[in-house]
């Protein structure tokens, strides 16, 4: 490459459409892979497309800190994204009443076990202090969590891939574990019957 096609790379990759581009592609073709794979849960398109870039940022050399900048419009728009979500949870209301202080009791429970065992797990091993409040706030959606992880003196972007990698593991395995929860409620009536 010449000196002003480098001047123009770099100027490039810190663009927001340099990271918003190469995201949404690699997002659309992680979705074109799990259709072909026939909506495959181990075909996670969110999985692909972080491969994808990982990928695509090695091969051109371009270091993450350039990449992260260039996508700041899409961290914007993951707030407004994550409230959007109670729209659904107002439209759902009538299903809850009745069962609010359960559904309070079960969130609170496991998000407590969920971050005691995530920062006594990370100091058993003898991670840091700042590792386990990475880990703590893993159960919660991306933004939340970074902000968290921010005020209580984690790893921001530790805890992004934490929380990130947490729900892919996730969305990967639900579908079996579901499918084997089924059989064995099915099995337990049966012998309940018996």
């Amino acid at each position: 490459m010449t000196t002003n096609q480098l001047h123009l790379w770099s100027d490039l990759v810190r663009t927001p459409v340099f990271g918003i581009t190469i995201t949404v592609a690699s997002y659309l073709a992680g979705r074109a892979i799990q259709r072909a794979c026939r909506h495959n849960s181990m075909a996670n398109p969110v999985l692909i497309a972080m491969l994808m870039v990982v990928g695509l940022l090695k091969i051109t050399g371009v270091p993450y800190q350039a990449y992260y900048e260039s996508t700041q419009l899409i961290t914007f728009l993951l707030g407004p994204a994550t409230v959007a979500l109670a729209i659904s949870l107002i439209k759902n209301i009538a299903h809850m009443k009745g069962r609010l202080l359960r559904i309070l009791f079960a969130l609170t429970a496991g998000s407590l076990v969920s971050a005691v065992t995530g920062i006594g797990l990370v100091l058993m091993c003898g991670g840091s202090r700042a590792v386990a409040f990475s880990m703590a706030a893993k159960t919660v959606t991306t933004p939340i969590a970074i902000n968290v992880a921010q005020t209580a003196g984690g790893i921001p972007s530790l805890c992004a891939v934490l929380v990130i990698g947490g729900g892919i593991l996730v969305a990967m395995s639900i579908k079996s574990i579901l499918n084997w929860s089924a059989r064995w409620n099915s099995a337990r009536s049966w012998m309940d019957c018996a």
